[in-house]
């Protein structure tokens, strides 16, 4: 999935701010902020910035889990939390469509990017969405 320059919006200095929700709502994700948005140039070729890179890592992970490549999913959520520790998981596209096993991914490579607490915020939540609630069990006859 690519960014289009469409979706490329600059907003000044706030990263997590309400436009960034409210423009991450009418689905243009590929924000970059002014501080942030800056590529460089190695030997001719422009590479794009981290969080752009980060991203991309981000989406590539979702497609392998998809495909149920988990040791390369596992390396491009790796490669996305390391680049840009802004990265909220919650907001890539169609994460929370993964699987458990794709989630559990995720928290393991928040924790070797050394993201500790943002692995326990992920763990709880999924905890929470994937626990037995009474009303979803199945009724027990009574003997």
């Amino acid at each position: 999935m690519m960014i289009s320059d469409a979706a490329m919006v600059a907003v000044p200095h706030a990263p997590r701010g309400p436009l960034r929700a409210l423009l991450s709502f009418f689905g243009l994700t590929g924000i970059a902020d002014e501080r942030t948005d800056r590529a460089f140039e190695v030997d001719g070729v422009v590479s794009p910035p981290d969080w752009q890179q980060a991203r991309v890592a981000a989406h590539r992970a979702v497609a392998a889990i998809e495909l149920e490549n988990v040791d390369a999913a596992e390396a491009f959520f790796t490669t996305a939390f390391t680049l840009d520790v802004t990265l909220n998981p919650a907001q890539i596209a169609n994460f929370w469509r993964m699987s458990l096993t794709g989630l559990e991914v995720a928290e393991r490579a928040l924790r070797t990017a050394g993201r500790y607490d943002d692995a326990a915020a992920l763990a709880s939540e999924v905890a929470f969405r994937f626990a037995a609630h009474p009303s979803r069990q199945p009724s027990q006859a009574a003997s």
